[in-house]
């Protein structure tokens, strides 16, 4: 089994191999992110629930707001859209875990970190559909949708080792699982710029 999935992935096309590894890296990044988000809000800011509640207007906006970024962003082909997205998820979380003195300037960065996460997400989508046979679309997408959610489990099955083993808290700390979400998001950037989408006939 593991010797025909590795077979059959060595025989996969260079940009498939390049898509699938972004979309691995992108789901590993944001689950290691996501699953210690709302405790470093509480420990670094003792948020109540009012602001807990005004946490979302800054992080689910940009949801609403995609396709006005896209419009935007037309002069883009797809594949240097979702760069741009992952340099922006890069910024976003560097600087909320490095550069927030305050709760209201946290939320600067977490609109700016949010904005590349839903930008990002229809992206994965259509840069998968553009790079399907015909015919295959949806076993693709199924495709890629399996390695993210690999990749998610595997970066809450990091974080829960560390916690339980006191490395993270011990000597690392949030703002050193940020970083960590940040170099992920940069190497995904580069992953990105390097596949090449053809037309199909």
């Amino acid at each position: 089994m593991i010797k025909q999935t590795k077979n059959t992935l060595l025989k996969l096309p260079r940009n498939l191999h390049l898509f699938l590894a972004a979309t691995f890296i992108f789901g590993f990044s944001q689950s290691i992110v996501d699953s210690t988000f709302n405790n470093f809000l509480n420990e670094t800011f003792f948020i109540n629930n009012l602001q807990r509640g005004l946490l979302e207007l800054p992080r689910e906006l940009p949801g609403l707001l995609t396709i006005v970024v896209s419009a935007i962003l037309f002069f883009l082909c797809s594949r240097r859209q979702a760069a741009l997205a992952n340099i922006l998820c890069a910024i976003g979380i560097l600087f909320i875990g490095l550069l927030s003195p305050s709760f209201s300037v946290m939320l600067i960065w977490l609109f700016i970190f949010s904005i590349g996460q839903h930008l990002f997400i229809p992206l994965n989508q259509s840069i998968g559909m553009e790079l399907a046979v015909k015919g295959e679309t949806g076993k693709r997408l199924g495709q890629f949708s399996a390695v993210a959610n690999v990749a998610m489990i595997i970066g809450i099955f990091s974080i829960f080792l560390g916690v339980f083993s006191g490395f993270i808290w011990i000597k690392w700390g949030y703002q050193y699982v940020f970083l960590m979400g940040e170099i992920i998001a940069v190497i995904n950037f580069f992953s990105a710029l390097q596949i090449k989408i053809k037309p199909h006939n």
